[in-house]
């Protein structure tokens, strides 16, 4: 997996649309390389799956990037390895203020 996603970073348009419906196959991924490489696309699903708020916050962050090709995105039936959901509600807002409430 670390590979896709280090591809769709360093290549220009290896992919536009990437769903992934997984269990814990991406939750170890580092979360600058998740973050960077899911706004290089244009839409991202991504269902059933373990994910850190490291990984989150950063997929918000670089949202706000004026370089983001994200333009839809859809997060389903996460689960998060740490407790709680701690992620920046100014954080949120910005995002879905920019491609919708489709974030959270």
């Amino acid at each position: 997996m670390l590979a896709l996603f280090v591809a769709v970073i360093e290549n220009e348009r290896p992919l536009r649309r990437l769903e992934l419906y997984v269990q814990g196959a991406i939750y170890k991924l580092n979360p600058d390389i998740f973050g960077k490489a899911l706004n290089r696309l244009e839409n991202v699903h991504i269902e059933d799956t373990k994910l850190l708020i490291g990984q989150l916050t950063s997929l918000a962050k670089n949202i706000l990037k004026d370089e983001s090709r994200l333009k839809n995105m859809m997060l389903y039936d996460l689960y998060f390895e740490e407790m709680g959901l701690d992620i920046e509600a100014d954080l949120v807002y910005k995002v879905r203020k920019k491609i919708g409430d489709h974030f959270l």
